[in-house]
């Protein structure tokens, strides 16, 4: 019996044609999949690097958010241990010479704002509050809105702060009291104010 044999349909120049393309293409192919695994493996060195970045950021941060407690707790109406503000005059003769361009008015100053907490202001901040909430928490919107003020103005707030009860307002004061008590106070009072007459002549700002 003979054996049978498997014949190409193909002429034999034009097998070994077609075996030489193939053969390149596999050969084009291997730097490209040597390339992608190269770039796999500097992809992962360049994670693990993040996450050590990251883990040594988170581990320097903690300590950081936990000690921004109030500089001051100043109770509302008390005037007793003097005004917390501070004199900004020279910047505001800088500013009418031309000295100092606007923008740039507030840079490495250390602001000191007061927030109020309590049941009367818990939309912008967390009524039982006794420092920043950490990053854990929703910091209320004055918290975030002074961050970005801070960010883009140049300077600082988060420790020379103050912070008072609005729940501990006394009796006889009123909300006009509490914004004049304020803002003769602290440089910046941080909460929602609605603009009238009578608190423009006890001389309050309402910057926009």
């Amino acid at each position: 019996m003979k054996e049978r044999r498997h014949m190409s349909p193909y002429p034999s120049t034009m097998t070994a044609t077609l075996q030489q393309e193939r053969k390149q293409d596999v050969n084009s192919k291997i730097p490209r999949i040597c390339s992608r695994i190269r770039q796999r493996q500097r992809n992962n060195q360049w994670q693990k690097f993040s996450l050590t970045l990251m883990a040594m950021f988170w581990n320097l941060s903690i300590p950081c958010v936990a000690q921004e407690t109030p500089l001051f707790t100043t109770s509302i109406m008390d005037y007793g241990p003097g005004t917390h503000r501070q004199s900004v005059c020279h910047l505001q003769a800088q500013l009418h010479n031309g000295t100092l361009d606007l923008r740039n008015a507030l840079q490495g100053l250390q602001l000191r704002p007061v927030l109020f907490k309590g049941s009367l202001s818990s939309v912008f901040l967390p009524a039982n509050a006794e420092a920043i909430p950490t990053h854990d928490n929703d910091p209320g919107i004055v918290v975030e809105i002074l961050d970005q003020l801070a960010d883009r103005a140049g300077f600082t707030w988060r420790t020379s702060y103050g912070l008072a009860d609005f729940d501990r307002v006394p009796a006889n004061a009123t909300f006009d009291n509490v914004l004049e008590w304020s803002s003769k106070m602290y440089d910046i009072s941080c909460t929602m104010w609605t603009q009238s007459v009578p608190r423009l002549s006890l001389g309050v700002a309402f910057p926009e």
